[in-house]
Order: structure tokens, then sequence, then C-alpha cells
């Protein structure tokens, strides 16, 4: 095993919590070892500082996730793909763009000291198959705050509520505008995803 293959082992090994001897070359990070969201930034950080890779045309969403779950993501891609023939194009090719990193892909990056994507061939799991059901009645739960929220609102404001109370308000108002925020996170990463490809 060479010196930069055994270091990049122990630095998977490190970042995932596998033992070192159950890690190959071709063992793929995201697949093979689950390495996404803050693991995935702290091994990758770790490797370019190391082999003093230059990580420029690194795009994150090719090959890891995001820490944060988005719940509601999966139901409104359906829905703009149904709906929009040009998203679904878009968001096609931002699938199609996706790798798999393997361990010996790092040695070559690591021997060339620059970042250059691996050749078509492994691609990243696919979500889970209850993802989009899930997402689904996430985005229905979501929808169901706001309009509680907006009843409430409209009916502490016109007095039908009772009295005056400040910490009720606060806590309808922001029961109204968590889902707009919500939907605003998700629309964010459902961006960044189609600016991968």
């Amino acid at each position: 095993m060479s010196d930069a293959l055994e270091e990049i082992t122990a630095l998977a090994a490190q970042f995932s919590g596998k033992e070192a001897g159950d890690i190959a070359p071709s063992t793929r990070l995201h697949a093979d070892l689950g390495l996404t969201g803050d693991d995935a930034h702290g091994l990758m950080a770790v490797f370019a500082d190391r082999f003093k890779v230059d990580m420029e045309g690194f795009v994150w969403l090719r090959f890891f996730d995001d820490e944060s779950a988005d719940f509601i993501g999966p139901a409104l891609v359906l829905a703009a793909r149904l709906l929009n023939t040009r998203f679904d194009e878009r968001w096609t090719a931002a699938l199609a763009a996706e790798r798999e990193i393997t361990v010996a892909h790092l040695v070559d990056i690591g021997a060339r000291g620059a970042w250059f994507d691996p050749p078509p061939g492994p691609t990243r799991p696919r979500v889970a198959a209850l993802a989009l059901p899930l997402s689904c009645l996430a985005l229905l739960g979501i929808v169901f705050l706001a309009v509680v929220g907006a009843i409430g609102c409209w009916g502490y404001f016109t007095g039908q509520l009772g009295g005056v109370n400040w910490i009720t308000a606060f806590g309808l108002i922001a029961m109204a505008l968590m889902p707009f925020y919500l939907t605003w996170v998700s629309i964010g990463g459902i961006r960044g995803k189609l600016a991968s490809a």
C-alpha cells in the first residue's frame, strides 16, 4: 500500500468511524462509508489541506448532501417536475452530474494536486422509497400549520380570542410564518442542486 493510499484510508476511517482494514481503494465515500454533511466536509477539508490540493471546480452537491434534512424538498421537486418541463430537464441534468468519490480517486487527486471529477461510473444511491410519500405528508402538515396560524392570527388580532397577550401573539405569528421559512430553505437547497449540474 502506498503512503498516500494509507494516509487517505486512515482519514476516511477517522471521519467515517469505520476500521481502516475495511476500506479498500474502491470504497465509495458516500455509498459505502456513509459520509455526507459535516463528516464529508471535514474529510475533504483535511484531505485538501494535507495534500495541498487546489479544490477549484469541486462542486459539493455532486458528491455529498448537506447536513440538514429537507422534509418537503422531494414533494416540491415532484410538483415542479410535473408542472415545468424546463425544471425537469435541469433536475435530470443535476442528478446525472452526481458521482461517487472513491478512495482511489482521492489518491489520484492528491498525486495531481488539483481537483478533477471522477469519470462516469459509480453513482450516488437514491433516496429511500418512503422519502416522497413522507415529504408529501410533511408538505400537507406545513400547509395545515400555515392555515391554522393565519386563522389564529386573524382571530387574535380581531379580538375573537380574548385579551392581548404578546406571548400568544408571538406564537401565532411564528406558527403562521414558519411554513414560509421552511419552504424558502427548501427552495434554496433545490436551487443549489440545480446549480451543481
